[in-house]
């Protein structure tokens, strides 16, 4: 079925457990997802998403001195964990304005929905513009070096984050370290599951802090797919490469234009280009050779811009799958959650092709 339509995606669930800060705990153990896959869920549990926009963490993008804002970074981080952690209290205000206005057995249904909500205080904070930071960096789609460097940022601020709210506000209602780690008293380095003795090998500083004061958030980030908000912030989506930098749309022709396509029922149609946003904010800042507004100029003029442009090379279709996989791998090693992605293949892959793509990513 994969193979055949693209559907369904795979979850390998042994792994999630095994690599999420809930799954030690009962209560908030997953059993199933939401629709995109990036938050395993506990029953009852709902995903809180929020991204943050990785291009806009670079200065001086399209250009030689282009560099990761490390400052601002960790303070976009930061505040983006703050925030999902405000949305769970929104989310309680109006689940507590349906369980009053409800009655019977669905009341009972909002009411765990509350409860679970509450005592968890599960987020999912990610990311989008990530194919874009790649290119504003002028570095290849995956470099490892700049995405272990970003990731590790933002894991680092979501936990110094959730830390300081439980300073602040008090850990989630069921936080127990003793069931997080074993031998607490003797070395605190025995992790119940490997998301716990990763935490000790890469930030052993918010650890140690973690098990004097809590967290305010049982689990906390993912990566989710972002289609809405990334055409609004006019960037790539999640952690997706861009698809195509550009492509061509129709739309009917005013009294008097001159169609550049007419349809069966004699409806004339004008051409006109649609170009991934920061394309145009690389030309305006390195080429400016061609008039202002990319979409005005021809397609050979176009294919043959995008040659010169960071992105050549480095779209969903030229990446290959071992790529994207790796990428995955590193992008999730710094995830609490799970992760919506996709892998371009051509369409005329065998069985085989995806059957060893899905071995690799496991």
């Amino acid at each position: 079925c994969a193979w055949n339509t693209a559907e369904p995606g795979i979850l390998f669930w042994d792994t999630i457990l095994d690599n999420d800060p809930a799954s030690v705990y009962d209560k908030y153990r997953a059993v199933s997802t939401n629709p995109c896959g990036e938050i395993p869920l506990s029953p009852y549990d709902s995903c809180r998403l929020i991204a943050s926009n990785l291009y806009s963490l670079v200065d001086m993008p399209f250009t030689a001195n282009a560099t990761i804002n490390e400052n601002k970074a960790y303070s976009i981080f930061y505040e983006a964990q703050i925030i999902g952690d405000i949305l769970v209290d929104l989310e309680l205000e109006h689940v507590q304005k349906i369980i009053d206005s409800t009655q019977g057995k669905e009341k009972k249904l909002w009411e765990n929905i509350k409860e679970i909500g509450k005592s968890g205080r599960r987020t999912g904070v990610g990311i989008l513009g990530l194919g874009d930071m790649y290119a504003a960096l002028g570095v290849n789609y995956g470099d490892e070096l700049v995405t272990d460097y970003i990731m590790n940022l933002k894991q680092k601020a979501e936990l110094d984050a959730t830390i300081d709210l439980a300073i602040i506000n008090g850990a989630f209602p069921d936080y127990d370290s003793l069931l997080e780690y074993t031998n607490i008293s003797i070395h605190r380095t025995s992790g119940n599951n490997k998301w716990y003795c990763s935490l000790m090998d890469k930030f052993p500083e918010q650890q140690f802090k973690m098990m004097e004061f809590g967290r305010r958030n049982i689990s906390f980030s993912t990566i989710a797919p972002t289609g809405t908000i990334s055409i609004l912030a006019g960037t790539s989506s999640g952690c997706e490469p861009v698809f195509s930098l550009y492509y061509t749309r129709r739309k009917k022709c005013n009294p008097g234009e001159t169609p550049d396509f007419i349809d069966d029922n004699g409806v004339g149609f004008r051409n006109f280009n649609v170009l991934h946003p920061k394309l145009q904010v690389w030309y305006n800042t390195t080429e400016k050779k061609l008039g202002n507004d990319l979409s005005l100029i021809s397609k050979e003029e176009l294919d043959n811009l995008i040659k010169l442009s960071p992105w050549f090379n480095n779209t969903a279709g030229d990446l290959t799958p071992e790529l994207r996989v790796k990428t995955q791998s590193i992008l999730q090693e710094y995830t609490t959650h799970s992760i919506s992605s996709t892998v371009n293949v051509n369409n005329d892959v065998d069985q085989k092709f995806i059957e060893d793509i899905y071995k690799n990513a496991w």
